[in-house]
């Protein structure tokens, strides 16, 4: 989850001070309040990856939604046919 990401900011620090070529950043919640969107601006993350669990408005140019609609669709369809939901994590 990424609040003001601060703390997704200070580890793309450390990491690039550490030597980390690239960086991509993945979260599940995009909260982003206050200062979030500047800072992943300018986090140094070459991507930042979000899930569209929470609508996110105007992002930066580096951040990315990702959608789990099919996912989840995959998941209740799973469930209405008492099916076990782990084996959507195990296809290919």
């Amino acid at each position: 989850m990424i609040s003001t990401g601060g703390s997704v900011s200070e580890a793309c620090r450390i990491v690039k001070k550490f030597g980390a070529k690239r960086v991509l950043v993945g979260a599940t919640h995009a909260v982003l309040c206050g200062p979030a969107r500047e800072r992943l601006a300018g986090s140094g993350a070459e991507q930042v990856f979000l899930t569209d669990t929470i609508p996110c408005g105007d992002l930066p140019n580096n951040v990315s939604i990702v959608s789990i609609a099919p996912l989840l669709a995959h998941a209740i369809l799973r469930i209405h046919r008492a099916q076990s939901v782990s084996d959507l994590f195990n296809e290919k």
